[in-house]
């Protein structure tokens, strides 16, 4: 096994990762509801649909480009996932308590 393959197959993993933590994010005494947060339905649908590319289409995607830019961007995105322990909405800025810049 090549380093782009351990590369590609570590990608896959950290995709497939993400989308679990944001797919068993549940708020304490709080129902979960579908379609609540557009972001984080995205994030895991996208993550999700990575993972699986990755995993049916193996040899295309071995060879194809260089694999350490989109593997990096990966753990990226999965470090932020998982410090937040999948509530996306820590990630994005509050608009009520925003001050003006002056």
């Amino acid at each position: 096994m090549d380093f782009e393959a351990m590369l590609l197959g570590m990608r896959a993993l950290v995709y497939f990762l993400t989308f679990l933590i944001i797919a068993s994010f549940q708020p304490r005494g709080c129902r979960w509801r579908p379609g609540v947060s557009i972001f984080a339905v995205g994030l895991a649908g996208s993550s999700l649909a990575f993972a699986v590319l990755i995993a049916t289409d193996w040899q295309t995607n071995r060879y194809g480009n260089p694999q350490w830019v989109p593997t990096i961007y990966s753990l990226c995105v999965f470090g932020l996932v998982a410090r937040c322990r999948g509530n996306l909405a820590k990630l994005l800025p509050r608009f009520k308590h925003r001050t003006p810049l002056l």
